[in-house]
Parts: structure tokens; sequence; C-alpha cells
């Protein structure tokens, strides 16, 4: 698979949405801010 600038894009965003998942109701008031 080549890494592409989409490709890290993709990856990026699949982690940072597994991580929110994780975390849960904790971070929210925190997203809402920024």
């Amino acid at each position: 698979m080549d890494i592409t600038p989409s490709t890290m894009r993709g990856l990026y965003t699949a982690i940072s949405t597994a991580f929110n998942a994780q975390l849960g109701s904790t971070t929210t008031h925190y997203q809402t801010v920024a």
C-alpha cells in the first residue's frame, strides 16, 4: 500500500475516531469548546 497524504489523513481520522470513542463522554465538553 502506498503511503499518500490521503492515506495518512484516513489513518489519522480512524485513529482519532477510535480514540474519542474510547474516551467517551469524558472529553465531550473539551471537544465542544475546541
